[in-house]
């Protein structure tokens, strides 16, 4: 009988001190998630898909998307996106592309053409933005473009340029590209911060570089790079630094720099650079 009212004791114990805190355990562990927090700092990465071949000669779309997404990159310049090419079994890379990186969150997109122009410079963005194509002079080989965009990064209005100037004398100082980067800088009449990216073809020390230097511009990476490889290209063995992200603040907003890397990855032929910003 002592037996039987301690298991009825022990019952009621369980039942109102028990039950009651795993039902509560269960509703924890499967309510939603809490939204993440957000902040006001936003990765923008430059980076030269070489036709989206890689540096062992394969064609992958994929992997160059898995570079883009596993950078954690808001807004990506790209140069190097070809039309009806043999390097790339004649392959629609930008449409291939457009499609990829929509489903990675980059809902935003333009690719520039110019008239018969055979390589394009295109930017991605998880942001809204307003696009268009600009030509770039002298032409030297073919019509060189720059991309330019107006994008709204949660409320602030960043205006940004892609391009890929001239490859010929890469081993040199080019007077060519000298113009071709006047022009682009040219292109900038705003208020906004903006940021200028892409392949330009260019060693740190030489007059393109200091072009964009005394027009007020700062080199992202010489601000804020966090370590690893300074050099770009080529990217089985780089020997040198041709890609980079410049910038400067508006009247209207300001942002830093707050940290810049290179990736090594051989999914192109060159290695992608990627700024983080911070608005202040």
């Amino acid at each position: 009988m002592k037996n039987r009212s301690q298991v009825l004791t022990s019952i009621f114990l369980i039942t109102i001190f028990v039950i009651p805190s795993l039902i509560a355990m269960v509703i924890i562990n499967f309510s939603d998630p809490a939204e993440p927090e957000t902040d006001d700092h936003y990765k923008i990465m430059t980076y030269n898909i070489h036709f989206g071949v890689d540096s062992n000669g394969i064609y992958s779309v994929e992997n160059i998307v898995d570079v883009v997404t596993s950078s954690g990159a808001d807004i990506v310049g790209i140069q190097e996106i070809t039309r009806a090419s043999p390097l790339n079994g004649f392959g629609d890379l930008g449409s291939q592309l457009t499609i990829e990186m929509e489903k990675k969150g980059f809902k935003y997109s333009f690719i520039g053409d110019y008239g018969a122009q055979a390589v394009r410079n295109a930017i991605f963005s998880k942001y809204p933005m307003e696009a268009e194509v600009f030509s770039l002079e002298p032409v030297v080989s073919y019509q060189r473009t720059a991309v330019k965009a107006t994008i709204d990064i949660d409320g602030n209005q960043v205006v940004f340029l892609v391009t890929h100037v001239t490859h010929i004398n890469e081993t040199t100082t080019n007077s060519d590209r000298v113009e071709q980067i006047t022009n682009l800088i040219n292109l900038v009449d705003t208020n906004l911060p903006v940021i200028i990216m892409g392949d330009f073809n260019s060693e740190p020390d030489w007059p393109e570089i200091q072009t964009f230097l005394s027009a007020g511009y700062l080199d992202s990476w010489e601000e804020a790079n966090t370590g690893g490889p300074t050099l770009t290209w080529p990217a089985n063995d780089p020997v040198q630094r041709l890609d980079y992200i410049f910038l400067t603040n508006g009247t209207s907003s300001s942002f830093i720099p707050v940290s810049s890397s290179i990736i090594d990855t051989k999914a192109s032929d060159h290695f992608p650079v990627i700024t983080e910003i911070e608005f202040v």
